[in-house]
């Protein structure tokens, strides 16, 4: 879940809460305004500053064993006590902490078991606020020996002009659904051609498509961007997807850098949340500096310190090659980043645009004094440059001619060449589909005269206007064929006026064309006027039925259910993804209330207070059932012996009573934790730590 679907379910009251508490402390009261705190480097980093050693555990311990995902909130408060010698009640406060700050979340399942998390889009934030990138590009020497590997350098064309184009194909072959409630094939081939990634590439990073709209998961990417954007919606009344001008519009005005910057945050967000290691990497990597290169083994290197919180190090970061491997292979197949290789033949990597995080790390120091203070993609700057149009009516579009300018290209003409400058190319065919569509000669003019900053050349000047006077002139309809034995029949059958407005036209003397979606009230009408329908004729002209999946083919036309994505989703439109994500968070309630810590702690009140005011020494009994009450509030409870006093955390308690019993547990010193055995005889006083509650 995401900070702004939060946000439209947070009451404001609870909003004004979270800014409220103690961790934001540092930042001027005007400017103190959740969600922007918990999404701003600069206020993670002062949080931090204030955050209680217990809260810190929790969120280290939500950052790198659960990563992007969700935990079950007892397992979390278990991993964080574990990895930092807590009793559970502590690591239980330390959570309660990061909820009053709006900065952990919590749902609550049907059964009423709890999963925490933190907000997708805000992961990488915490993360590199924890764990601050401090990689350090290559050299000026080291770097001029740098060199692309052939085959691994990813595609020089970024992932937002090939999703344009998918999305462009996608329009133009269909964008209606089958009678299975799935884009036609030929559409679903159309953009996985235009989009160019290898379904290997993401399938390694664990993605499935989602649903049955699309099967092939390059498509299913591109129509899961196309929805999150806002680009991309379903009319149910026409059962076809739509496009949306508006989203599109603010989309196509966005600067190149800008909009690939939001696309790999996006990416990031949506697509690699389905390990712990892959979350870590694409957050670590978005921090690094664009242009320049880095060691893969050091990125590794720093990815495998993130283990530390860990039980289990060595699993952790097997899994850690991996998960880089496959979304830097991601990355370059996205067109973000390309792989290389120093001069001994070590693998190296370097962002092609600027990555979400790259300015952060460069705020902290820790990039390499040689880091590139300009971060742009293709070209230089974020100018727009024209459309070059040339007399054969070619159209030369270079990489910083604007996305708009792109759409429109798609629309009116034929892409005839992919390479640095793109060609298109105007023809009837490219004019007639572009009419159809509703654009007229006029507007096609004033767009290539706009877009190129001069009149059009004479040649297609004139072409244009002969195309656009034939556009459209001659068309074949799809018609079922009415039947008459006589043509006494058919006048008679044209003369009803109920009948009549239901024929497109008559042809010759026994035979009308009939609009298949009309076939059951023509029928219905027959009927009344006596003259049902033969089992012949209806096997000659064809059943409406059995046509569904074609007139769905041709555009959606009978009407489609919504796709099961869509009916149970969060949000006004109900949007699921159509790439399946781990945990679908948004199905769940939202636990915004939080128990206040006495409350952990059944019979706090029927406690004697001396149990939990000063050190004392007690009868074994007496001690045996403080024990207890330690184990049952997993609390920790002090203990003096001859060395001194140590915070002990009971972990289980053995033998009958008196006292010949023993409690097994953690001994917390000044430096390091042990798992010891006690009996009572071995302290000499004790009392019990309540957090929240002990002075």
């Amino acid at each position: 879940m995401k900070i702004n679907e939060l946000e439209q379910r947070l009451s404001a009251r609870d909003r004004e809460l979270f800014a409220d508490s103690a961790l934001w402390s540092s930042v001027p009261p005007e400017r103190r305004r959740w969600p922007s705190l918990v999404a701003s480097p600069s206020a993670a980093k002062a949080a931090l500053q204030r955050m209680s050693d217990e809260a810190k555990a929790v969120l280290r311990t939500a950052v790198c064993r659960f990563g992007a995902g969700a935990a079950d909130e007892e397992r979390l408060i278990q991993a964080a006590a574990e990895a930092a010698g807590l009793a559970g009640s502590e690591a239980r406060l330390g959570a309660l902490e990061l909820y009053g700050a709006g900065i952990l979340f919590a749902v609550r399942k049907a059964w009423g078991d709890r999963m925490a998390f933190l907000p997708a889009d805000i992961y990488g934030v915490w993360l590199r606020s924890l764990y601050p990138c401090r990689l350090v590009p290559l050299d000026a020497d080291a770097e001029r020996q740098a060199l692309p590997v052939a085959g691994k350098s990813g595609s020089d064309v970024p992932l937002s002009r090939r999703l344009l184009e998918a999305w462009a194909a996608m329009f133009r072959s269909g964008a209606g659904l089958t009678a299975k409630s799935a884009l036609p094939r030929r559409t679903a081939a159309a953009i996985e051609e235009k989009l160019a990634v290898a379904a290997d590439d993401l399938a390694a990073l664990g993605l499935k498509p989602s649903g049955s709209v699309v099967h092939s998961l390059p498509a299913a990417l591109a129509l899961d961007i196309g929805f999150r954007l806002g680009m991309i919606g379903f009319a149910p009344e026409a059962g076809c997807f739509e496009w949306r001008d508006e989203a599109a519009n603010e989309w196509f005005a966005l600067g190149h850098t800008e909009r690939e910057k939001r696309l790999i945050g996006l990416c990031a967000v949506h697509y690699a949340r389905n390990a712990a290691p892959l979350s870590q990497s694409a957050a670590l990597l978005e921090a690094l500096q664009p242009f320049r290169w880095y060691r893969v083994s050091d990125i590794h290197a720093r990815l495998s310190e993130l283990a530390a919180p860990l039980a289990d190090r060595t699993e952790a970061a097997s899994a850690i090659g991996g998960a880089l491997d496959g979304w830097l292979n991601a990355l370059s197949a996205f067109g973000w980043m390309e792989r290389g290789c120093d001069g001994t033949g070590e693998p190296l990597v370097r962002w092609l645009w600027e990555p979400p995080g790259a300015r952060d790390a460069a705020e902290d120091g820790a990039v390499g004094d040689a880091a590139a203070d300009s971060c742009v993609g293709f070209g230089e700057g974020d100018a727009e440059e024209p459309l070059y149009i040339q007399p054969d009516g070619d159209l030369l579009a270079g990489p910083l001619v604007g996305y708009a300018v792109r759409w429109e290209l798609e629309q009116i003409a034929d892409k005839v060449s992919d390479e640095l400058v793109n060609v298109y190319r105007l023809s009837a065919k490219s004019i007639g589909r572009a009419r159809e569509e509703g654009r007229t000669e006029d507007g096609i003019r004033r767009f290539l005269e706009r877009a190129s900053g001069c009149p059009l050349p004479p040649a297609v000047d004139a072409a244009l206007a002969e195309w656009a006077m034939r556009a459209g002139r001659v068309a074949i309809a799809e018609a079922v064929l009415l039947r008459c034995d006589t043509a006494d029949i058919a006048d008679a059958l044209e003369r009803d006026p109920a009948l009549a407005p239901l024929f497109i036209e008559r042809i010759g003397p026994l035979h009308f064309a009939v609009d298949r979606e009309e076939l059951a009230a023509i029928r219905k009408r027959l009927e009344s006027l006596g003259f049902p329908l033969s089992s012949r004729m209806t096997a000659l002209g064809g059943d409406a039925g059995g046509d569904k999946q074609r007139v769905k083919d041709a555009g959606g036309r009978s009407g489609a259910a919504l796709p099961a994505q869509m009916r149970n989703g969060e949000g006004g439109d109900g949007f699921g993804g159509f790439i399946e994500e781990p945990r679908r968070l948004q199905l769940y309630e939202l636990a915004v209330e939080h128990p206040q810590p006495h409350e952990w702690f059944p019979q706090l009140d029927k406690t004697p207070a001396m149990w939990l005011r000063q050190m004392r020494a007690y009868h074994p009994s007496t001690r045996r059932e403080m024990v207890e009450r330690a184990l049952l509030w997993q609390t920790p409870l002090k203990l003096r012996t001859e060395a001194g006093a140590f915070a002990f955390i009971p972990g289980s308690l053995e033998g009958t009573g008196g006292t010949n019993w023993a409690v097994t547990g953690t001994l917390r010193g000044t430096e390091n934790c042990s798992k010891v055995r006690l009996t009572p005889e071995m302290w000499n006083e004790m009392m019990l730590i309540v957090p929240g509650v002990s002075p």
